[in-house]
């Protein structure tokens, strides 16, 4: 735990991020005081993202200590960054919990055409449970991940655990925004959307540094490109064709200009020109364009954030405010993914990873 506390202390008490919490707060006293609906449901907005980027980096630390491989190792300090903010975002959940009557319809207007099974699970105190047993066991990988501590059994639990509950996530804090509606492959796009944050936040930060590695990074990235661009097209297929009301609904309350903009500019620029750019060796081996094509996929997978629970919301006001807390989220995200910000400089990374091999082969 010793090198899990520092870390976070550094994160909690910077200054500026002092400040501009501060700053946050003033400006959010007057909204909560008109618009409280609005301003929970941008939270819970905001917070997925948050708890996206740290989760994402847990996952890929374990399964780095599963399988190995040199871009983990150049970008573990940027990754232990992350994953060390799951916990503090795990506590912020709490207030997802609170807030459950302003966010989530059901708790409030009920489910009595539903079936008996579906509304019993769509519960409030169910909820509450369920949120606190997921956010307490991620929180646990979390910090396993960041300090190093257990083996590849624990590394192997860790992730099952993770494919387990990341489904009931995806079930319980975004799909039963719309009750009526469901898919059997949301789970999965939500650990792919977490992975695809973690990584670009990588190739953002340019966290390998020079080498092969980013290459490596790049090629990741593609892969996460094509899993979401996948899973969200057969899932429309799917339920498009199967003309079922309660699915077709879900599209058709997306199918205003807006919402239709947003998710043109979130496939432009979250998948068409980061595919682009990284499907290029030449260009994949440069900081530059890796970085463009990372803060595509970011801006992107935003967007698409917001394309999925915005319609939900309902109003204006909740979708600007949903749109400002993500962005608010992936600038922090960013922040706390610089590697030279809590690390050193590359350099210095790579003569205390030099280091770190040396003392592994010793103990081996």
């Amino acid at each position: 735990m010793s090198v899990w506390f520092p870390r976070m202390s550094g994160i909690s008490g910077h200054r500026r991020a002092l400040a501009t919490a501060g700053a946050v707060i003033i400006v959010l006293i007057p909204l909560l005081v008109f618009f409280p609906q609005a301003v929970a449901q941008a939270y819970l907005a905001g917070w997925l993202v948050l708890i996206a980027g740290g989760m994402g980096a847990t996952v890929l630390i374990h399964t780095y200590r599963l399988t190995g491989g040199r871009w983990a190792e150049a970008a573990i300090f940027s990754l232990r960054a992350l994953a060390a903010t799951v916990p503090v975002v795990a506590l912020c959940g709490i207030l997802v919990i609170a807030a459950q009557p302003l966010i989530y319809g059901w708790v409030t207007e009920g489910l009595d055409d539903r079936p008996q099974v579906e509304a019993l699970y769509l519960n409030p105190w169910l909820f509450a449970l369920r949120a606190l047993l997921i956010l307490a066991g991620w929180s646990l990988i979390a910090v396993l991940a960041t300090t190093g501590r257990g083996g590849r059994l624990v590394a192997g639990l860790s992730l099952v655990f993770y494919a387990v509950t990341v489904n009931l996530a995806a079930f319980d804090w975004i799909m039963s925004l719309e009750p009526r509606w469901s898919s059997t492959t949301f789970g999965a796009l939500f650990a792919v959307m977490q992975f695809a944050f973690a990584l670009a936040l990588l190739a953002v930060t340019d966290a390998t540094g020079p080498g092969i590695v980013r290459t490596d990074i790049g090629k990741l990235l593609i892969a996460m490109i094509l899993g979401i661009v996948y899973l969200t097209f057969m899932q429309f297929l799917v339920q498009w064709s199967g003309n079922l009301p309660e699915k077709v609904a879900y599209y058709v309350d997306r199918g205003t200009w807006t919402w239709v903009a947003i998710l043109v500019l979130a496939i432009l620029a979250g998948a068409a020109m980061p595919f682009g750019v990284l499907s290029r060796s030449a260009l994949r081996t440069r900081r530059g364009p890796t970085a463009v094509a990372g803060a595509g996929v970011l801006a992107g997978l935003g967007l698409f954030l917001l394309w999925m629970t915005g319609p939900a919301f309902g109003g204006a006001v909740a979708g600007i405010l949903a749109g400002l807390a993500i962005t608010v989220a992936l600038l922090a995200l960013v922040a706390v993914a610089r590697p030279s910000r809590w690390h050193g400089e590359p350099s210095e990374r790579k003569a205390d990873m030099l280091a770190r091999r040396s003392a592994e082969a010793r103990h081996v």
